[in-house]
């Protein structure tokens, strides 16, 4: 079996970090299955967002519960289900996760060109999406660490990273056209075959990605250390308060995109295409900072730094008159909010032991994704009852109040050294 960190030459090109980290074949191949699969996914995204908005009467609190059951799932199950990674075979995992996955867009594919579609298929295909997430995000983070060697991480996390934007970036612009041009349906159904990719990408990894835990352990116990760890661990308990908060008061607005595309600024399923694609192309931006500077102990400061922006960003996005204005604001929301939380990722991987590593990633995505639902409601009605500007400048306000404790509480932190466990 070829080692997994048996990289191809590039000669000087192995300077830049990205390429660094793509000279290796498992996290190549990884990082291009990743790519086409969340292409997909955004492709639907714009799609499903714009149905739902529709099917509701242009009710931005019904438009926020899909994207709360979407989410809420990892609120209840992220840290069980990061136990059972670490005790299950991750190649059969992710292929089982993925083929669940395709069967909710091509049913709703189905659904919508032959005009049945209803409200609570999107609901009930969101809530499965959210059950399956919840294994399928920790398991697949934690092969990056298997896909690279260890000094090569810190690169690794941020180029992987860049799949799910580039997609942000290619898949709503996709999405947009294809609703525009062929309708809903069939925005789902390419969603639903983008799986396929993923699905050989990990069948393809040459690396063991059997149990990291040999030996039978009661569940309880397992998911009881992996919160006891986190907590006691002061570096990781104070990135995951500061995840928590932006999930909950900085990320809430994806939940309503929808409804600031159409009655914030007066535009169709093409401008809510442009507003996801802002985000990506900051996202991405941000990304590539990240992974500029991943060699340098500067982890602790991106996240203070991106946190402020994100919350910045928001208050300015409750003012933005226009399209224009707004595509900027969202271009520094999702700049900001991948910056903090892949920063956030590689310090958990960094930090953790081998052994807890799929339980400490699961609860990273506990507070990045798991308490996010609460925002999206509560945001939600805020903006239902008080208006979408009132619910963007609440959340930046209370945001920028935890950015200043975050400022503070980590001033001192310095950046782990590499494990090789």
């Amino acid at each position: 079996m070829s080692s997994p960190a048996e990289p191809i030459p590039l000669r000087g090109w192995r300077k830049i970090p990205a390429v660094q980290a793509l000279s290796h074949f498992n996290f190549r191949i990884l990082w291009l299955g990743s790519l086409l699969s969340f292409t997909g996914s955004w492709v639907q995204r714009t799609a499903q967002d714009w149905l739902a908005y529709g099917l509701t009467n242009d009710d931005p609190f019904m438009l926020a519960v899909v994207s709360f059951c979407g989410m809420a799932p990892v609120s209840f199950l992220g840290p069980l289900m990061g136990a059972y990674v670490d005790m299950l075979d991750r190649r059969k995992l992710l292929t089982l996760m993925m083929i669940i996955s395709a069967i909710g867009p091509l049913f709703l594919g189905f659904a919508t060109y032959f005009h049945f579609a209803a409200y609570w298929h999107l609901v009930v295909v969101a809530l499965v999406g959210g059950l399956v997430s919840t294994m399928e995000m920790p398991a697949r983070q934690s092969i990056v660490r298997q896909s690279v060697p260890v000094d090569v991480l810190p690169a690794a996390i941020p180029t992987q990273a860049l799949t799910f934007n580039f997609a942000r970036v290619a898949g709503p612009a996709i999405g947009g056209v294809i609703l525009a041009k062929f309708g809903p349906a069939y925005a789902f159904w390419v969603n639903g075959l983008s799986f396929a990719f993923l699905i050989a990408a990990v069948n393809m990894i040459r690396a063991d990605l059997g149990p990291m835990i040999k030996e039978p352990q009661p569940i309880r116990d397992l998911v009881a250390e992996g919160f006891r760890y986190v907590f006691k661990e002061d570096r990781l308990r104070v990135i995951f308060l500061l995840e928590a908060a932006t999930s909950v008061f900085g990320v809430f607005y994806l939940g309503l995109m929808a409804a600031i595309a159409k009655t914030k600024l007066g535009l169709g399923a093409s401008g809510l295409g442009n507003l996801f694609t802002a985000i990506g192309v900051g996202a991405v931006i941000g990304l590539l900072l990240v992974s500029t500077i991943s060699g340098r102990p500067v982890k602790f400061t991106i996240v203070r730094v991106a946190m402020s922006m994100v919350a910045i960003a928001l208050c300015l996005l409750a003012w933005a008159p226009n399209q224009a204005i707004a595509m900027v604001c969202l271009a520094m929301c999702g700049m900001g909010t991948i910056m903090q939380f892949n920063t956030s990722n590689t310090l958990f991987q960094l930090i953790a032991p081998a052994h807890l590593r799929g339980r400490a990633l699961a609860m990273h995505m506990w507070a990045v994704s798991g308490v996010a639902p609460a925002g999206i409601l509560i945001f939600g009605w805020v903006a239902d009852h008080f208006g979408i500007n009132a619910a963007l400048g609440a959340g930046g306000g209370i945001l920028l109040a935890w950015s200043v404790w975050g400022w503070i509480r980590t001033w001192s932190m310095q950046d782990p050294a590499y494990d090789t466990a």
